[in-house]
């Protein structure tokens, strides 16, 4: 069964995502609006997570994926434990879906990712057509 999934960090990348989701499929990229970015987990551990934030609004990726490719996306996400999963419907290419994301609720703080993260999710960026801005923001906070 196909399914909606929208990225904003490292799933981005091109290379990664045909490694971990050979089948996946890239269909564009969408604004959200009322959600921010932003640098959490530990001194180990810190990833680009989203949360939903009045006024404020994110472009990201959307992709399609199969079951299997959702399997090992869990699996890399580390789902359920490190990101939760949640529904969002979306407006693509005109057309309304029903899409999921990742995110941590696990009550992390903000941290500085490492330099080799950073740089895999702005490859991500520069192959989805996605503003850097909006990453190099949170990073210079």
């Amino acid at each position: 069964m196909k399914k909606y999934y929208i990225a904003y960090g490292s799933n981005l990348n091109s290379g990664h995502m045909e490694n971990l989701c050979p089948s996946a499929k890239f269909l564009g990229k969408v604004i959200l609006n009322n959600f921010s970015l932003s640098f959490e987990g530990e001194k180990d551990r810190c990833y680009l997570n989203i949360r939903k934030v009045k006024d404020k609004n994110i472009e990201v990726g959307v992709f399609e994926l199969n079951d299997k490719d959702i399997f090992k996306l869990d699996e890399y996400e580390d789902y359920p434990f490190l990101y939760k999963k949640e529904d969002i419907e979306i407006e693509l290419n005109s057309k309304k879906i029903k899409a999921f994301y990742y995110y941590m609720d696990c009550g992390y703080s903000p941290c500085k990712p490492n330099k080799e993260y950073v740089e895999m999710c702005l490859k991500g960026y520069q192959d989805c057509s996605i503003k850097k801005e909006q990453l190099r923001e949170i990073l210079y906070k």
